[in-house]
């Protein structure tokens, strides 16, 4: 037995390419948000308050994205 759902291939192909894009972006950028606090690999050494800041923009983010969606 098959839903209506499954017989949509543009939709599926929509939403495997949201979901690998989605998964990418937030590992790229929570790999930089931990570069960014332990600082031994850049110049500027540890930016403790710049790492926090983009975590609570990060939060806040996808808390909007939540209630807006709601």
């Amino acid at each position: 037995f098959q839903s209506k759902v499954q017989q949509w291939a543009a939709f599926h192909l929509g939403l495997r390419t949201g979901l690998c894009g989605s998964l990418t972006t937030f590992s790229s950028w929570n790999t930089q948000m931990v570069v960014m606090l332990v600082g031994t690999t850049t110049e500027l050494g540890s930016q403790g308050m710049s790492t926090l800041f983009g975590y609570m923009i990060g939060l806040q983010a996808a808390l909007a994205s939540y209630v807006f969606g709601k």
